[in-house]
């Protein structure tokens, strides 16, 4: 750690002892000057005593009169610390001016033995569906811990929380600024930042960061900031909003360097007022990123409370039950609040988790933690690996956790069978996951099986000739899962009935997705009916087929052969899983290009390129994607198609049964601030013309424009 501040998870009040560091490198001085070891400490003891006063250890000044010393170092340019202020044990009279090269205390032997007491993982946190993490600014611990600005913390959240009380900001932030410390938690490193500029100075090339990861590996994320629009990537100050307090916009991956017209970072850094109809409607990112706006977060005095605590601590007792009450957080989820610094070095800042697998109850941790520790925690919780630079190198959270339950996990599948009628037939499922656990076997997913709940079903004497297939539901006190199906194929029905059956691939994709189906019916077949679940079918008398999935989703295929003896149907539930993927990373899914300019969507050109306006509607290609209008037609735009007025005002337009709308309006346009409208704010469509509402007095005169997002 830096010169000129204490080690971490040291204080009088919980310890009884404090270490001051004047000198992370040091030289030691015994009649000549010898280097003895480049990581020894110099450090003084301040010991806390019962009676007495406060006791030093090698020196008589207290460490707030030397860090004075250390910082009159660095101010003259001595940023080695290879010399320090000579500050003698008898001076009464202030600092001597003199620099004195070489006179160092080292304790070669005690090197980074503070660091060592971080306890080493044994074990990992629990699995977590969700993770919301909420960023608060700027306030030590001691301010938060028992005060009386702050009665929902202390009264209500803590209570039913784990939480840290030596939590620490260590990374090289001697300003206090905030935007080291949330790069810090996204990237596990500042890159050497200690400064609040904006991205288009400190913005970063590497895609070695953790929502990149969860990209990576399929896992969602977003994060909802106060004060935005959504309506582009907020790249610079807008009313109480900072990118400071967004690690997101300042990695190129993100904003396709600082483009505020970037489709993926518009879609992924959202406006926090459409959270809670991600809530309800059970669509929320599995990573949630929070940041209130500055009033919100602490980190201004702001009316009418005119306190900070105060304002943080009544925004959280509204927003914090929202989100306990969604199965985003009842189904395995967790809630991080955390604070950036504690506004100077070596004091601890909060750490609070609440979730149904925390130890809970008031569970309070004296462990030294760090914010590379949640950001380990956070990875471990989504299994996301590997871990991302300073994670690596820290343990995890597990403590606040319980060894809790674990849902269960099915490792073996059961698998299809092909055989006679008359026989036995047996399916097993081979599960993980804290007992008891129950089984429930079923018949084409709807039908139960009475007393079928074991892990393996056992069918004797099968007498049924029409293939079928079946699964099962396992289920815990942590929650359930589904196994996937499987089939027994007859293999000797009446004679010349038919039996239908295929072989499919593949199976899954990005869109537009191509697969092969290859009839393996047996019988005398004279036509093959193919519904491939996305709308379309085929009558055919060949054996097989190629489709296309042009959009993402999942499909069940069915396929219905005949001849002379009959028919026989084969349904392969949820077979086909075609996905949304942007191979280019322009924000624009492969799929949606292919759709307008055709191809294989996973190229683009001048004209369907994202900046790019094919139908010359002044919208981009990106634009028109998040609108859910046609970039080839400039007819089809997304706008305000008319304005009533009766008890307040009713705005129309035709809206996209994928897509959400919120309502903003302003009353000087020149102002540039736009404020959205209660309770009209992230608003499913219907696929026609919808309309939303400012209603109330006083709305004689207001401008309006409505946000459109992805859901």
């Amino acid at each position: 750690m830096n010169a000129g501040g204490l080690v971490f998870g040291f204080t009088k009040a919980d310890v009884g002892v404090e270490f001051f560091v004047h000198s992370p490198f040091s030289k030691h001085c015994d009649e000549g000057e010898i280097d003895r070891n480049t990581a020894s400490l110099v450090v003084q003891a301040s010991f806390d005593t019962i009676t007495g006063p406060e006791t030093n250890c090698r020196a008589t000044r207290y460490w707030q009169f030397l860090r004075a010393a250390i910082d009159l170092s660095a101010l003259l340019h001595y940023e080695s610390r290879a010399e320090t202020v000579r500050v003698p044990n008898r001076d009464t009279t202030g600092l001597h001016q003199s620099l004195r090269g070489a006179w160092k205390i080292a304790f070669a032997a005690l090197g980074f033995a503070f660091l060592s007491a971080l306890p080493v993982a044994a074990s990992s946190p629990p699995p977590a569906q969700t993770v919301f993490l909420i960023f608060m600014e700027s306030i030590p611990w001691s301010q938060i811990k028992g005060s009386s600005n702050a009665p929902y913390m202390n009264n209500t959240l803590l209570p039913q929380a784990s939480y840290c009380s030596q939590y620490y900001n260590l990374h090289n932030n001697p300003g206090f600024d905030s935007e080291p410390t949330y790069l810090w938690v996204e990237a596990g490193t500042n890159f050497g930042i200690t400064d609040d500029n904006l991205p288009s100075v400190n913005h970063q090339s590497t895609t070695n960061h953790l929502v990149t990861l969860l990209k990576s590996l399929g896992i969602s994320w977003k994060t909802y900031q106060e004060d935005i629009s959504g309506t582009y990537v907020p790249l610079t100050n807008t009313n109480s909003y900072v990118p400071r307090h967004n690690p997101f916009v300042f990695f190129d991956d993100v904003t396709g360097t600082n483009n505020p017209n970037y489709a993926y970072g518009i879609a992924h850094i959202r406006p926090y007022g459409e959270l809670q109809g991600d809530l309800d409607s059970k669509t929320v990112a599995r990573y949630i990123f929070i940041t209130p706006d500055l009033c919100n977060d602490m980190h201004t005095s702001c009316s009418p409370l005119n306190n900070q605590v105060a304002q943080g601590d009544d925004w959280l007792s509204t927003e914090i039950p929202k989100i306990m009450a969604s199965a985003a957080y009842s189904n395995n989820g967790v809630i991080f609040i955390t604070w950036d610094d504690g506004n100077a070095n070596g004091v601890p800042i909060g750490l609070i988790a609440i979730s149904p697998m925390a130890k809970g109850g008031g569970y309070n941790s004296t462990v030294a933690y760090s914010h590379s520790c949640l950001l380990r925690t956070i990875q471990e919780m989504l299994q996301a690996t590997p871990l991302i630079r300073d994670a690596a190198n820290v343990t995890n959270l597990s403590e606040l956790f319980n060894s809790s339950p674990s849902q269960p996990v099915i490792g073996t599948q059961p698998y299809s069978i092909t055989n006679a009628i008359g026989t036995t037939n047996a399916f097993s499922v081979g599960v993980s996951g804290t007992a008891p656990l129950s089984y429930q076997w079923r018949q084409w997913s709807t039908n139960t099986l009475p007393l079928a709940t074991n892990a393996t079903l056992i069918l004797a004497n099968w007498q049924t000739w029409t293939n079928s297939f079946f699964d099962v539901v396992v289920t815990n006190a942590s929650g359930s899962v589904t196994s996937s199906v499987a089939w027994i194929w007859i293999t000797n029905g009446p004679s010349g009935l038919l039996a239908a059956a295929m072989i499919v691939a593949p199976t899954n994709g990005g869109a537009p997705l191509t697969v092969t189906f290859a009839d393996t019916s047996t019988g005398t077949i004279s036509n093959h009916f193919w519904n491939f679940g996305d709308g379309a079918t085929t009558n055919t008398a060949g054996a097989n087929v190629i489709h296309t999935y042009s959009f993402p989703g999942t499909n069940t295929v069915s396929l219905v052969v005949s001849g002379s003896s009959g028919s026989n149907t084969n349904i392969q539930m949820n077979l086909i899983m075609s996905t949304s993927v942007d191979t280019i990373g322009d924000g624009i899914p492969n799929w949606w290009r292919a759709q307008y300019f055709g191809g294989d969507g996973k190229t683009t050109n001048a004209t369907s390129c994202a900046i790019c306006d094919a139908d010359h509607d002044g919208a981009s290609n990106c634009a028109e994607y998040i609108a859910d209008t046609n970039p080839t037609n400039a007819l089809s735009c997304f706008h305000i198609q008319s304005v009533t007025y009766a008890a307040g005002f009713e705005v129309f337009y035709q809206s996209s049964a994928s897509r959400k709308y919120t309502l903003y309006y302003t009353t000087n346009l020149t102002s540039g601030v736009w404020n959205s409208v209660s309770s009209q704010t992230n608003i499913a469509g219907s696929g026609s013309v919808d309309s939303l509402s400012d209603l109330g007095a006083g709305r004689t005169q207001r401008f309006y424009r409505i946000g459109v997002a992805l859901p």
